[in-house]
């Protein structure tokens, strides 16, 4: 069974525990050799005194993050989850060849992660020395928001979710063929987006970016404050829109026969107004509908007071036809 060392209070010592799934959780992590502790998190009100962490042969699972004075992590041979955040020192990640999970956000001096093919899952935000990433090629959900040094993303080829918001040295989304999720608001940089399997893209404040890709399972684009966008393509299944503060795309015709519209749509009525306005094909589009009975009720009402405003508008010019008529 675990005994506390009663002489200082500090840390518990299971070296002689045969439960395989003990957990700790140490004030101080001395350098004690606990062979069958599986799981460890150090308390949060002690790890400003952590310097080192002792190789635990059979840990699994490993919480220090806080550690601000650490500079190394073991290579723990069966590590399968690591969070590691706010360890100011660290300065690498080695090789764990079992990690599957990996927080390392706020390790401001970190500068090198190593080449994990297991890892599925990394967040290294606000990583502010990092400028390179391998090719992890299991990884399926990346979160490298604000690492201002990050020059590119590599090819990773399993990757489903991108989240790389403030990286103001890349140019370029590479053709990552399973990603379908992807956030990269305030990448001042970025001009192209080569991924083609995307089906929700959130791109706000892309100051340089001038077109989107022709993405065809597209459901959910918000690209607020892209102010060089001047043209949005044919995106065949969207059915959530925003954009605002872009310049370039104030006479921009929306393309409403494009839209799959249902109950659950989020097109908002400014933008069924501005579809209406620089194109009028859309409105005769939005009247088919409402009289197939088609078109769902959140809409509806904006629609009929398009079409009794044209109608008002076609009288008048009819007005104003036979008048002129009269007169000659």
């Amino acid at each position: 069974m675990s005994k506390l060392d009663k002489d200082n209070n500090r840390y518990l010592d299971t070296s002689n525990n045969t439960d395989t799934d003990t957990t700790i959780n140490m004030s101080i992590i001395l350098p004690l050799n606990f062979s069958n502790v599986r799981c460890l998190i150090i308390n949060d009100y002690y790890t400003s005194e952590i310097t080192s962490i002792p190789l635990l042969i059979n840990l699994c699972k490993l919480n220090c993050s806080g550690c601000s004075k650490l500079i190394e992590i073991p290579i723990f041979p069966e590590l399968t989850i690591l969070n590691c955040s706010k360890c100011t020192r660290l300065s690498k990640i080695p090789l764990l060849p079992s990690l599957i999970d990996l927080k390392c956000n706020w390790c401001y001096e970190l500068n090198e992660i190593s080449d994990m093919s297991t890892l599925n899952t990394l967040d290294c935000n606000r990583c502010y020395t990092l400028s390179y990433l391998p090719a992890l090629y299991n990884l399926k959900q990346l979160n490298c928001n604000y690492c201002y040094q990050l020059r590119e993303i590599p090819i990773l080829y399993n990757l489903v979710g991108l989240s790389c918001s403030g990286l103001s040295e890349i140019s370029v989304i590479p053709a990552l063929p399973k990603l379908t999720h992807l956030i990269c608001d305030s990448c001042d940089n970025l001009t192209d987006i080569l991924a083609k399997s995307i089906y929700r893209l959130q791109c706000k404040k892309c100051s340089s970016l001038a077109k989107l890709p022709e993405l065809a399972s597209l459901t959910s684009l918000n690209c607020d404050g892209c102010s060089s966008l001047s043209r949005i393509p044919v995106l065949p299944n969207l059915s959530f829109l925003k954009y605002s503060q872009c310049p370039m795309l104030e006479q921009y015709t929306v393309p409403l026969k494009c839209y799959e519209f249902s109950e659950t749509s989020k097109l908002c009525n400014e933008i069924i107004k501005k579809a209406i306005e620089y194109n009028p094909d859309n409105l005769e589009y939005l009247s088919n509908l409402l009289d197939k009975g088609q078109l769902p009720d959140r809409i509806v009402g904006i629609v009929i007071r398009c079409l009794l405003v044209k109608s008002v508008y076609n009288r008048l010019d009819k007005t104003v036809s036979n008048n002129d008529t009269n007169n000659t």
